[in-house]
């Protein structure tokens, strides 16, 4: 929320849904984080910019963690290289999940 790089959400997803009742519309929400596995928040990001940032300060209460996880040995930016994690995809997910 808002216009500073960083201090906005990714993508936030609105949608209706019947209620209890069959009168009843509500609108729910969900609050999705992106982050490549390069990224040098990644282990952090989750907790401080999704659930301390997105959703305190929102009304929306829930959120998704999306994390692309990406390499190619023709990259040519060797900082990104550098920067990615040492675990393969499945501990990635283990990770996370936890």
């Amino acid at each position: 929320m808002g216009g500073i790089k960083g201090q906005r959400t990714d993508i936030q997803v609105n949608a209706v849904a019947s209620g209890i009742s069959k009168d009843e519309i509500q609108e729910i929400s969900v609050v999705i984080e992106l982050k490549g596995n390069w990224h040098p928040e990644l282990n952090k990001a989750m907790e401080t910019q999704l659930v301390n940032r997105y959703l305190n300060d929102n009304t929306c209460r829930h959120g998704l963690y999306l994390v692309g996880w990406f390499y190619s040995d023709d990259w040519k930016d060797e900082n990104r290289k550098r920067t990615l994690p040492k675990i393969n995809l499945n501990e990635a997910r283990d990770k996370f999940d936890k």
